[in-house]
């Protein structure tokens, strides 16, 4: 059985806010509040591989850590379309 998020270690829509504008300036990628299902449903499989068990925590790392130019690489490719 695949491990998924459980809703209460989801952002409050304050808290998706802060994501989509971290994830807007540092990749130029815009999600509308509409769009808010689809941009976290792709964020959740890398919060798991991550290990973390909320959002939050992801946030945590990609605002503050120094080193996760990996993981940027990893946030694009699950947020954009591969062709």
């Amino acid at each position: 059985m695949a491990r998924a998020l459980s809703r209460n270690t989801r952002l409050p829509p304050s808290g998706v806010t802060l994501l989509q504008d971290l994830v807007h300036q540092r990749t130029s990628l815009y999600f509308k509040d509409a769009q808010s299902d689809i941009f976290l449903g792709k964020l959740s499989p890398l919060v798991l591989e991550r290990g973390f068990d909320s959002l939050l925590d992801y946030y945590y790392l990609l605002k503050y850590d120094s080193g996760p130019a990996d993981e940027w690489r990893k946030l694009f490719d699950a947020l954009t379309v591969q062709e």
